[in-house]
């Protein structure tokens, strides 16, 4: 079974700077409640999968209740560290960077978030011919994920960086809708 040996969390939600060393195949995190314990294993589950949007929804939404209002978006970004001004245009942005050994694959995953306004399309019926639909479009809140994965290949080839390259998974969420937008597919994702 593979394991991770050493894990730094540079960022990821309320960690900074965190070492994780001489990691074997069983560890046990204790603390006091709201101390990081259940970030650092979220952190573990995006840092094995980091080309998995589900991966990086689940461990946005894990904390959530069901019936919560929280939109995707909202969630998302609290995965990423929160500092008083992020940028001049007061649209978010942020960074999550993990780097690790072991016998897993991943080396280092540098995940971005830039906040965009995004012109929504809305159609509404138009109340007096059932058939017809105007459309009207809306400015929302939404973000591009960009996620970068230095990876670490089994077998070098001639063609590789000593056995390393990155991999990277872009997609865009939106306030308005409940889709992970990819260029190559559209996850849904629950609400």
């Amino acid at each position: 079974m593979s394991h991770i040996t050493d894990l730094h969390i540079q960022q990821f939600r309320g960690l900074r700077n965190l070492h994780l060393s001489n990691l074997g195949q069983i560890n046990l995190l204790v603390g006091a409640n709201n101390s990081g314990k259940t970030s650092v294993l979220e952190a573990i589950a995006t840092y094995c999968r980091p080309l998995d949007p589900w991966e990086w929804l689940n461990a946005a939404r894990s904390r959530e209740i069901k019936s919560s209002r929280i939109s995707i978006l909202e969630s998302f970004t609290w995965l990423f560290p929160q500092a008083a001004s992020n940028s001049a245009n007061g649209l978010y942005q942020g960074q999550i960077v993990m780097t690790g050994n072991g016998d897993v694959p991943v080396r280092e995953v540098v995940a971005t978030l830039h906040e965009i306004l995004v012109e929504s399309i809305q159609e509404n019926e138009n109340s007096y011919d059932d058939e017809r639909f105007d459309e009207s479009s809306v400015i929302v809140r939404g973000a591009d994920v960009t996620v970068h994965a230095k990876m670490n290949m089994m077998q070098p080839s001639l063609f590789s960086n000593n056995g390393a390259m990155t991999e990277t998974l872009t997609f865009q969420l939106r306030e308005d809708e409940r889709f992970v937008h990819d260029k190559k597919a559209v996850y849904q994702c629950w609400q």
